[in-house]
């Protein structure tokens, strides 16, 4: 059985949290929770291997006061994880932010979405206005080739993020990840694991929002 048949078969994903939903390619449905005033300034949040935009209802409402907020429910996969198709998940999330009516995002990245969100950053730098790796999976430049090299020579803002306890993913991990991109930001959260987000969503939000706002601030003084 083909990756494609594998995620396709399952028609897509939409959640109980999900208040809207869209068809991608392959007919893939994927469904989505929005908050905030559209002409906002938009976050994209993935999600982490077969979890969902639930995952972030902590987060949403804090983030949403001053931006567009959309997490999509990306297909599961119950293939070996060594042959995760994560190719067709890029594909997926690039076409979900076209039919989203997005032109520049900023997207947040937890482990499986991370990894998207690079691979995505590579191919399509000029629709990201910004970058957060959250207990990235694929952070490893021994595996992953040109991840970190693209984000390194583009001019993306990189917010890298990472639980100090997190046990799938070490935080000597994201460090290398966060040095191998030189004009990165690194934080630690101190006793969480691999969901900060989650785990500590008061201090998460404050980051983010701090992050993005620095981010904004420049982005306006260059068009000024």
């Amino acid at each position: 059985m083909s990756a494609d048949t594998i995620l396709g078969s399952l028609g897509g994903f939409v959640g109980r949290y999900d208040n809207h939903s869209t068809i991608v390619g392959s007919g893939i449905r994927i469904g989505y929770h929005e908050e905030g005033r559209p002409e906002d300034p938009s976050i994209i949040l993935l999600h982490g291997l077969n979890s969902h935009s639930g995952t972030w209802r902590k987060n949403i409402s804090y983030l949403s006061k001053k931006h567009r907020v959309i997490a999509p429910s990306l297909p599961p996969y119950h293939g070996r994880i060594g042959s995760l198709p994560i190719f067709n998940y890029v594909n997926y999330v690039e076409e979900f932010i076209a039919r989203t009516g997005n032109h520049r995002v900023s997207l947040i990245g937890n482990s499986m979405g991370g990894w998207i969100s690079m691979l995505l950053a590579g191919r399509r730098s000029k629709i990201l206005s910004a970058c957060v790796l959250e207990d990235s999976a694929g952070a490893n430049p021994n595996d992953v080739g040109d991840l970190p090299r693209q984000l390194a020579e583009s001019s993306i803002p990189v917010l890298v993020i990472w639980g100090e306890k997190d046990r799938i993913l070490s935080v000597e991990y994201g460090r290398r990840l966060a040095s191998s991109i030189p004009h990165s930001e690194f934080v630690v959260l101190e006793g969480v694991g691999h969901f900060p987000h989650w785990d500590a969503p008061h201090e998460f939000n404050q980051r983010i929002e701090d992050f993005l706002s620095r981010k904004e601030k420049i982005d306006s003084s260059n068009k000024g």
